[in-house]
């Protein structure tokens, strides 16, 4: 138990703290309806996120542990894969920035949420925690240290419930906030976003290198 929580502390804060949530939920306290919308987004997170963890753990449980001599060969397998993932995504990223000189700008597919309604807000959530490649990534290793750790259900549960809380802080904990102190929260949303905005490429490509080091040299020491 205590290897999968000390093991799913920063795969949680590298998806909390990662360019798309800060950028999101602070282009959802710009709608007309802030609290709600910020709100409703905060639940679809939540949800998106538990969804894809306890997917991805249920499906890690169904691939067969190996033999007594090679019982992880199969994950270091996996995550010598998504650590050279990670860092060809990181590569492309710096490409695209070493010397662009265009202002940085929020990507068309967020920029357009700034019209989201409360109702919405929840759909939005679940699409931008579970429909996200780089979280697929980063929760498929948590997923089959859960399942191959040989906890318990309610030790899982704990796990993913643990996952989903730290992976969830900077949205969750923002939309409480503002609806506490919408002024001065909005100001600290709004300085936070634009410097997101004008270092999201960076701030994507260096958290892609810390962790894809991470899961790639697990996977040599497991293979």
């Amino acid at each position: 138990m205590q290897e999968v929580i000390g093991s799913l502390l920063p795969y949680a804060l590298t998806i909390a703290f990662g360019p798309i949530p800060i950028i999101t939920i602070a282009i959802m306290l710009q709608t007309p309806s802030p609290k709600r919308t910020g709100a409703n987004f905060a639940v679809g997170w939540i949800l998106g996120l538990t969804i894809l963890a306890a997917l991805l753990t249920m499906l890690s449980s169904q691939v067969p542990a190996g033999d007594a001599d090679h019982p992880r060969r199969w994950i270091g397998l996996i995550q010598m894969v998504l650590g050279a993932a990670m860092l060809a995504l990181a590569a492309k990223k710096i490409r695209s920035r070493i010397g662009s000189v265009e202002e940085a700008v929020v990507p068309g597919f967020l920029s357009s949420l700034a019209e989201t309604t409360p109702g919405k807000a929840v759909v939005v959530g679940v699409v931008a925690s579970a429909i996200n490649p780089k979280h697929v990534i980063l929760i498929l290793p948590i997923g089959t240290l859960i399942a191959q750790n040989g906890l318990s259900s309610a030790q899982a549960l704990v796990s993913i419930g643990l996952f989903v809380v730290l992976a969830s802080i900077t949205v969750a904990g923002t939309a409480i906030a503002y609806v506490v102190s919408p002024d001065r929260v909005g100001k600290i949303v709004d300085i936070g976003y634009r410097w997101m905005v004008r270092n999201m490429a960076v701030v994507s490509a260096a958290v892609l290198i810390l962790i894809g080091v991470n899961i790639l040299g697990k996977g040599i020491a497991n293979w």
